[in-house]
């Protein structure tokens, strides 16, 4: 009885094998386009300057970058001739980074501007590239 149960189960893998391989060899032979699972991605760097009304340079001043998608934010000072800057950060792909500029000293008004990402054409699959997103604010005094 034994004997038969193993004969019968070996020739049900064997079936099994057979028809799972002829399955495995049509699917791979679809024209259907291949499904690509991942998380959509870029490189983005922000850059610009801030000035006062006088398009003199603002130094010290908080620039916020905010990111709506994954609700996370950077903070930025700006150098003496007003400029601030970040290396490229892995993030999700956007069309524009919203920058909130605040002056610790009270000096200035409280601003919000949105600097559009501009991408080169060197990515590929879910990764959109590397891009870049440009300010320039001017300040109001208080």
């Amino acid at each position: 009885m034994k004997r038969i149960k193993r004969n019968i189960l070996a020739g049900i893998n064997i079936l099994l094998g057979a028809l799972l391989s002829i399955l495995g060899v049509k699917n791979a032979n679809a024209t259907r386009p291949m499904v690509k699972y991942g998380v959509p991605s870029a490189d983005i760097a922000v850059k610009g300057k801030v000035t006062d009304e006088h398009c003199r340079p603002v130094k010290n001043v908080q620039v916020i970058m905010r990111q709506k998608v994954r609700n996370q934010q950077d903070t930025l000072l700006t150098n003496k001739r007003g400029r601030f800057s970040t290396e490229p950060l892995r993030s999700w792909p956007v069309d524009s980074v919203d920058l909130l500029v605040v002056d610790p000293s009270g000096k200035y008004a409280t601003d919000s501007v949105q600097a559009p990402v501009r991408y080169k054409k060197n990515g590929n699959g879910f990764y959109r590239g590397t891009g870049k997103a440009k300010a320039k604010i001017r300040l109001k005094s208080k």
